[in-house]
């Protein structure tokens, strides 16, 4: 993630300026994403984990968090299956996955 805000940084200034608005627009709606996830596992919606799923693993992705994109990725897959039996799982380490990128990103906040 860090190689992309280098390149950013070594360019324009406003497409660093870019970059910093994606971060903050992430971690305002990446919080809510992670709520309507747990609430699609608990309640077995798997259209709304799908989309939930989709719409995290692109917002990481963006950010070049690919650890993040992946796990949400086989969170969306899981959902296309139908079958979610191990969604639980996918849901703890998908947010582990999101912790550390938050922890990642307070650092490049401070910087």
């Amino acid at each position: 993630m860090w190689s992309i805000y280098r390149e950013l940084s070594s360019g324009s200034r406003g497409i660093a300026s870019y970059f910093e608005e994606l971060v903050q627009v992430f971690k305002t709606e990446c919080p809510r994403t992670i709520k309507e996830l747990r609430r699609a596992v608990s309640t077995h919606d798997i259209m709304n984990l799908e989309r939930h799923a989709h719409a995290l693993k692109g917002s990481s992705a963006n950010l070049g968090a690919s650890s993040v994109s992946q796990a949400a990725f086989d969170l969306e897959k899981m959902a296309r299956s139908t079958d979610i039996g191990g969604a639980d799982e996918l849901l703890k380490m998908l947010e582990r996955e999101v912790d550390h990128l938050f922890c990642e990103l307070q650092a490049f906040s401070a910087k």
